[in-house]
C-alpha cells in the first residue's frame, strides 16, 4: 500500500515491551498494597500505644527540662570524683587588658586578639581553645619574634650605588658601539 509500514520483529519486540509493562504494573500493585496494609497495621499499633506514647513524651520533656537546668548550673562540669573539668569561658576585653598588664606583653593588642578569636569561634586550629592565657603568651612570644624592623625602610635609589648603574649603562653602550648587530 504505501500508506501503513508492517514489520513482523518490530511486532514482537512491541508485544515483548507490552509483557514487561504487565509485570511491572502488577509489581506495583503489589507493593502498593503491601504498605496500605502496614500503614493500617501502624494505625492500629498507634491507637493502641496511644496512651504510652503520651507517657514516653512527658518523660521526654522533663529530660529536656533537666538539661536545660543542668546548663544554667555553673560552669563546672564533674567527670570523675578526683577531676573536674573547667568550661572554657572567653576573656571579656578588660579582662585580657587586665591580665596584658599584669604579665607586662608590650607585643599583644588585646582588641586585636579578640577580634581574631571571635571571627574563627574561639578555636586554636581545629581544636576549641581550653586556655586563653596560654594563647595570649603564645601570641606575646610570635609577635616578640617578628617584631617590625626598627630601621626606615629604604628608597630604591638608596639601595643600589648610582655610581654603578651609570658604570653598567655606559659598559652596555660601549658593547652597542662594538658590536652593532648584536
Amino acid at each position: 500500500d504505501g500508506k501503513y509500514f508492517y514489520s513482523e520483529s518490530f511486532l514482537q519486540r512491541m508485544q515483548l515491551k507490552d509483557l514487561k509493562s504487565e509485570k511491572a504494573r502488577e509489581s506495583a500493585n503489589l507493593r502498593w498494597k503491601k504498605e496500605t496494609e502496614m500503614r493500617t497495621q501502624c494505625e492500629r499499633i498507634e491507637e493502641e500505644c496511644e496512651g504510652n506514647a503520651s507517657k514516653v513524651k512527658e518523660s521526654k520533656e522533663i529530660k529536656v527540662n533537666n538539661i536545660i537546668k543542668e546548663e544554667e548550673k555553673p560552669k563546672l562540669k564533674k567527670t570523675s570524683k578526683a577531676q573536674t573539668v573547667f568550661r572554657f569561658v572567653p576573656p571579656s576585653l578588660e579582662e585580657l587588658k587586665k591580665y596584658i598588664l599584669e604579665k607586662n606583653y608590650k607585643n599583644v593588642d588585646a582588641q586585636n586578639f579578640i577580634n581574631y578569636y571571635e571571627s574563627v569561634g574561639w578555636f586554636v586550629g581545629k581544636k576549641k581553645m581550653v586556655n586563653w592565657r596560654a594563647a595570649v603568651a603564645s601570641w606575646e612570644t610570635r609577635n616578640k619574634n617578628s617584631s617590625p624592623p626598627t630601621q626606615k625602610r629604604k628608597t630604591a635609589v638608596d639601595q643600589y650605588d648610582v655610581n654603578e648603574i651609570w658604570k653598567e649603562q655606559i659598559e652596555q653602550a660601549a658593547l652597542k658601539r662594538k658590536y652593532p648587530e648584536a
